[in-house]
């Protein structure tokens, strides 16, 4: 798994990605307690994230829509 601080960017806080399971996990400024898995992404879209200009930017263009709606991990602390 590989992390990466989007210091720079105005929406993002982090993210990590696991290239054998493509799994890309974003952290938002504006909501910095919740992640937010995206399944599926190819590792180039990753390393495009962290080089872009603009990390918001590029994640609304390139990954927002085109990796379906982001799946909040479970919390294994609440009760079922």
């Amino acid at each position: 798994m590989e992390s990466h601080a989007f210091f720079e960017s105005d929406a993002l806080l982090k993210g990590s990605y696991d290239p054998s399971t493509h799994l890309l996990r974003l952290w938002f400024k504006n909501s910095p307690d919740r992640v937010y898995d995206y399944p599926r992404v190819p590792e180039h879209i990753w390393s495009e994230l962290k080089a872009a200009q603009s990390a918001g930017r590029y994640f609304q263009q390139s990954i927002h829509h085109q990796y379906g709606e982001p799946r909040a991990p479970a919390n294994p602390w609440r009760r079922r």
